[in-house]
């Protein structure tokens, strides 16, 4: 991607063509969930602009991040229903956790983090 953009070295360019692969304008209709007809204008303005698809490598998880994740973004309202559970003698955590339903990729997560944990363990006694 960094090499097209260097190539290129037309920034008109590699914006038409992200607009044209992310932005699109559709003509109204009856059953417009299966049916999306590009609004005229708007594939006059794009014709002959090729689509440039930005996409981003999805980021490596590790226990560490997971933890981070938690403490930062989950652990505040784990907290405010945690005193609620006090106040109110409820399980609310409780039942939030037992919803949750795994699956294969969360199963994938606790195989890696738990071969993490015991690494970290391992080193941690020698």
């Amino acid at each position: 991607m960094i090499q097209y953009f260097i190539q290129s070295q037309d920034i008109k360019k590699i914006v038409m063509e992200v607009l044209n692969d992310s932005l699109r304008f559709v003509e109204p209709t009856e059953n417009l969930a299966k049916e999306r007809v590009i609004f005229k204008k708007w594939a006059e303005f794009m014709k002959g602009i090729g689509k440039l698809h930005l996409i981003t490598p999805k980021p490596e998880t590790s226990l560490a991040i997971m933890l981070n994740w938690l403490k930062t973004s989950v652990a505040p309202s784990l907290k405010i229903l945690q005193k609620l559970d006090e106040t109110f003698h409820t399980n609310m955590i409780e039942e939030v956790i037992d919803s949750a339903k795994l699956n294969d990729r969360h199963y994938k997560q606790f195989l890696q983090y738990k071969t993490e944990y015991e690494i970290q363990k391992q080193l941690l006694t020698k």
